[in-house]
C-alpha cells in the first residue's frame, strides 16, 4: 500500500471531479507511482497546510502536490526531482512602479 497525501484543492494539480472523484495531475502522478510500483495506492486528502505535518507524523507515505523547495523544507523533508515548474509574474500597468517588495504593501515578503 502506497499512502498519498495530496490536497483536492489546487487545480489544475488536483480536484475533486463533477463524480466527487479525487482528479488532477498530481493523482494521475500518485496512481502511476503505485502502478509502477505494483501496490495499491491510498490517497490521503490533506489541507494545503497540513500536508508535511501529514508526511511527518507517519499518515502518509510522501506527498505529491504542489510545494516549493525551500531551504528550510529541505532541512525537515526529502525532495524529488521537480517533474513541474511553475513561474510566478507579477503584472501592473505600466504607470505602477515597483521597484522592490516593499512597493507591493506585503509586509510579510521580504527579499532574500
Amino acid at each position: 500500500m502506497l499512502r498519498v497525501a495530496t490536497s483536492l484543492s489546487v487545480e489544475p494539480y488536483n480536484y475533486t471531479d463533477a463524480s466527487m472523484q479525487p482528479a488532477g495531475s498530481d493523482v494521475d502522478t500518485a496512481k502511476l507511482l503505485a502502478q509502477d510500483l505494483g501496490v495499491k495506492l491510498e490517497l490521503v486528502s490533506t489541507t494545503v497546510p497540513a500536508r508535511l505535518p501529514t508526511l511527518q507524523s507517519g499518515k502518509a507515505d510522501l506527498v505529491i502536490s504542489v510545494l516549493a523547495i525551500t531551504p528550510e523544507r529541505k532541512e525537515a523533508i526529502d525532495f524529488s526531482t521537480p517533474y513541474s515548474v511553475n513561474s510566478n509574474v507579477l503584472i501592473a500597468p505600466k504607470a505602477v512602479s515597483i521597484a522592490s517588495y516593499a512597493d507591493l504593501g506585503f509586509g510579510l515578503i521580504t527579499s532574500s
